[in-house]
C-alpha cells in the first residue's frame, strides 16, 4: 500500500508569482552562470559562454529549464522557452528540448514539450 501511495503522491501545484504577488514581466529572464552567478549567458555553438566572467558552460540551460517549470508549469512550447532563456533561434532551443529526450506532443510549431522529468519531488 505504502508503494501504491507514494506512485500516485503529486506536489501540490502552487502559483508561486501568484503567491507572492510577482508579475510575469518582473522575472529576470536568462541563464544564471554557476561560477559567479550573472544572468545573461549566451548561447555560442551549442555552449553557454558567460557576460561577465567568460566562463564557457555546456549545460548551464538545464536549471533554467527547471526554474521556468516551477515558475509557470511543466509543459512549455519552444517560443516560451526562447522568451525565457533569452535564445532568438527557435533551432537552438528545439535542439536543446530535443536533446534533454523530453516527452512531447504535437508536431512542429504547435509541439508541446513536458519538463516533468527535470522536477524531482521529495
Amino acid at each position: 500500500m505504502a508503494n501504491e501511495m507514494k506512485k500516485n503522491h503529486r506536489a501540490p501545484v502552487v502559483d508561486v508569482l501568484k503567491k507572492y504577488g510577482i508579475k510575469s514581466e518582473e522575472l529576470i529572464r536568462g541563464v544564471k552562470c554557476p561560477h559567479c552567478s550573472y544572468i545573461s549567458c549566451k548561447r555560442v555553438y551549442g555552449m553557454w559562454k558567460c557576460r561577465k566572467c567568460g566562463g564557457d558552460l555546456k549545460s548551464a540551460h538545464v536549471d533554467a529549464i527547471k526554474d521556468y517549470a516551477l515558475l509557470f508549469g511543466t509543459d512549455v512550447a519552444n517560443g516560451s522557452l526562447r522568451c525565457f532563456l533569452g535564445v532568438e533561434s527557435g533551432t537552438t532551443v528545439n535542439r536543446i528540448l530535443t536533446s534533454l529526450n523530453l516527452p512531447s506532443r504535437g508536431m512542429r510549431r504547435w509541439e508541446i514539450y513536458s519538463l516533468k522529468k527535470l522536477i524531482h519531488w521529495n
